[in-house]
């Protein structure tokens, strides 16, 4: 009996995330997409504008300590520090999903007085 999972049958989730290694603004970085790649970009051209202060890509990880169910670890994209010296997190996005929506929640669970925001390259449809 077959029950749809043969080998030539099976469920797969494609990725298509480019990763992309690169030199923005004198900074080494393996970006996990081109869209972190090109956000990297506009943050130094903020950066060269004065506009903020400084960008760094996944540079921290915060853990949700007593969590047994994903995710109990989250590493941002960019942090930013704006001109006025305060620092935002930024987490970029080809689409919307629910593992972002955990993240998030959880981030105002554990850490309540950091900032986050939701770059999104495309947006949901309602």
């Amino acid at each position: 009996m077959k029950m749809g999972f043969e080998v030539n049958k099976r469920i797969v989730k494609v990725m298509r995330n480019q990763r992309v290694t690169a030199i923005v603004g004198g900074k080494k970085c393996y970006f996990r997409s081109k869209f972190e790649y090109a956000w990297a970009k506009y943050l130094q051209w903020l950066k060269d504008k004065k506009q903020i202060q400084d960008w760094f890509y996944e540079p921290k990880v915060f853990t949700f300590a007593g969590e047994i169910t994903a995710p109990v670890q989250y590493r941002p994209d960019f942090k930013v520090i704006e001109g006025s010296g305060a620092v935002v997190y930024q987490e970029c996005k080809g689409y919307h999903d629910g593992s972002t929506n955990r993240k998030f929640q959880r981030m105002a669970k554990y850490y309540p007085d950091v900032v986050m925001e939701l770059i999104l390259q495309r947006i949901p449809r309602a």
